[in-house]
This record gives C-alpha cells, structure tokens and sequence, in this order.
C-alpha cells in the first residue's frame, strides 16, 4: 500500500491550498472521473518520514520553502481506495496543518503523472470550498474544516491531537 501526506496549507486569508487536476484514467471511490481539486502532498520515498516527505512535496508543487511554512501538527489519517486504469490503487494517507504568509505559489517540480494531470494551483476560501459544486478530496474535509480552522492557532503552535482522527476516505 502506498503512503502519502497531504498538506492543509493555509495562506493568512485562511484560505486552502488545494492542485486541480484532470485525469480520465483515475476514478475515485466515489466514481468521480474527470476533474477534480486535491490537497498538495504526496508519496512517502524510501525511508521517509511522513513530516520529511510534507516538506519535500511542499516545495516540489509549489515553490514555498520550509522557511515559508509554520508546521503544525498531524491530525487526521485513513484510506482511499482509486482505481487507475481500472486497477486498484490503495493509498493510505496522513494530513498535517500548515500556514504561510505568502499567497504566491506555482508549479515547481512535478512528477510524471502531476506534469500530465495538474492544470494549477488555488485558494479557495472555507465557504467555497462548502458551496461548491467542484469535487474536492478528501471529501469529508468539509465536514471537519469548521473544527480545524477553529482549532487552528493551537494546531499551529504544536498542540497536537492525543490520536490521529480516523477519516472515512471513500
């Protein structure tokens, strides 16, 4: 099983990061096909951490440096479960908060399938991202973003959760 971090990265709007993408080859749990916004992270490399792979991809897809970034803390984990190409694709992931004070941010270092599917980068302020009609991943976030902006200044200042909440994923 694949593991990957994804970042809720916030800008000092408190609006959230999130890649655009389009691939008709991978379909969510849901059955979504097509476009979509995701989160920016990524796949954990050989021997890597979940923090060290966030600042690794953070860079990677957009520029920021870890300097330009206030980690937080881990606060959720779970499975989706895609298909890509009709095969199974399992990926277990892990979510971590962050803010930066910079709104500027661009495509850096992509990898295959990102320099294929990615079409860009956007904010999108928490009453967007609730009234959109655009497909969002993960889905239940939300449902939780109230309680994680709420819970914001302590997640950023190191208060991290006793547990990893568990998010259904699919």
């Amino acid at each position: 099983m694949h593991q990957s971090i994804r970042i809720l990265l916030f800008n000092p709007a408190n609006e959230l990061l999130f890649m655009g993408a389009e691939d008709k080859n991978l379909t969510g749990a849901d059955g979504n096909k097509g476009r979509f916004w995701f989160l920016v992270g990524g796949t954990l490399e050989a021997g890597e951490t979940f923090q060290a792979a966030a600042r690794r991809e953070l860079t990677e897809e957009t520029g920021l440096m870890d300097a330009d970034v206030v980690w937080g803390a881990e606060i959720a984990e779970g499975t989706v479960h895609l298909k890509k190409n009709n095969q199974p694709l399992n990926i277990y992931q892990r979510f971590i908060v962050a803010k930066t004070k910079k709104d500027a941010v661009h495509l850096y270092d992509l990898d295959a399938w990102e320099q294929k599917a990615v079409k860009g980068l956007r904010w999108f302020s928490p009453e967007e991202i609730q009234t959109s009609t655009e497909t969002f991943y993960p889905r239940v976030l939300k449902a939780y973003l109230p309680k994680i902006l709420s819970d914001l200044p302590k997640l950023l200042s190191g208060d991290a959760p006793e547990k990893l909440a568990v998010w259904d994923l699919d």
